[in-house]
């Protein structure tokens, strides 16, 4: 639930179509946690589009953010975080470095830092638009109703870790 809502929702958007069920599988092998920390997540859209959501709190290398979109005339891939170009390798202790990849359990031999992170991640216009619809008195693009559709959305993968089966969202 953590970061899967945001890779369900970022699907649902660019699809542009409303989910009907979801399959999910979740497991955690490397923190003592009660939560998951990887996650695959299926969704059906109405029309049939498949959209698949893979997150990782255990993932080796760092933060990872990428998406691939396959549609019938032709493919999109981004890479926010190693397809930046930026690259380093250091032999230097870690005290000296200090934090280059996000969440990377080492500092030390090849690194991919993401260039200017913060809007790689795009967290600056995501707040600017927040807050100037709430100064404008605007509706966001995205409205309580798609909050609630991605909630139900992730219920439905909960259920579906359950049963086994595709559940209905």
């Amino acid at each position: 639930m953590d970061m899967g809502c945001h890779s369900i929702e970022v699907a649902r958007y660019l699809i542009g179509k409303k989910p009907v069920s979801a399959c999910a599988w979740i497991s955690t092998f490397v923190h003592d946690t009660k939560g998951e920390e990887n996650s695959v997540v299926m969704v059906n859209h109405e029309g049939s589009e498949l959209t698949q959501a893979e997150n990782s709190w255990a993932a080796h290398g760092g933060f990872d953010l990428r998406m691939e979109m396959y549609g019938s005339d032709g493919a999109i891939f981004l890479d926010a975080t190693k397809g930046t170009g930026l690259q380093m390798f250091t032999v230097a202790s870690e005290k000296k470095v200090g934090e280059i990849v996000e969440k990377a359990e080492t500092k030390k031999g090849w690194m991919f830092p993401t260039w200017n992170e913060v809007e790689a991640y795009g967290f600056p216009n995501e707040l600017g638009h927040f807050a100037s619809c709430i100064g404008e008195g605007k509706q966001p693009r995205e409205t309580f109703e798609d909050g609630l559709l991605v909630n139900r959305t992730v219920d439905a993968a909960y259920r579906s870790v359950k049963s086994r089966r595709w559940e209905n969202i």
